[in-house]
């Protein structure tokens, strides 16, 4: 059974990975180059630059990707106790390092979203006031 407080959390991270899947396809084809490329400069923009690069094919990306798909395959596990009946011969340390590792991972991918639907806002917002 779920926490209710999580239940509700999930809503909000479904929401944000909508819009910024939505704001990113407005972009085309060319969607990482326009985010790695965009011209605000900042401790973010070079995060995303280094998660984009070579289509995700880098430390940083692989990271992002893994806390993205596998955390909730690794919570799932933990909620059904799969480590303790399925994969009891890992270490006891696997299943926390294991949340940590993905749910970094998982805030990372986390705030590149919130960085694109805010680039994406603030281009509008620009092209807006321009005409």
């Amino acid at each position: 059974m779920t926490h209710p407080g999580i239940s509700v959390m999930m809503y909000l991270v479904s929401a944000i990975e909508w819009t910024a899947f939505v704001c990113n396809h407005t972009l085309g084809t060319k969607w990482q180059d326009s985010l790695a490329g965009h011209g605000e400069k900042g401790i973010m923009s070079s995060i995303v630059s280094c998660t984009l690069a070579k289509n995700f094919r880098n430390p940083w990306g692989v990271w992002v990707i893994a806390g993205l798909h596998g955390l909730p395959v690794w919570i799932i596990g933990y909620q059904y106790n799969l480590f303790g009946s399925h994969l009891w011969f890992l270490p006891k340390f696997v299943q926390p390092l294991g949340l940590v590792i993905l749910g970094m991972g998982r805030l990372l991918c986390f705030l590149i979203e919130i960085w694109s639907i805010w680039i994406h806002i603030s281009v509008l917002l620009v092209n807006t006031s321009m005409s």
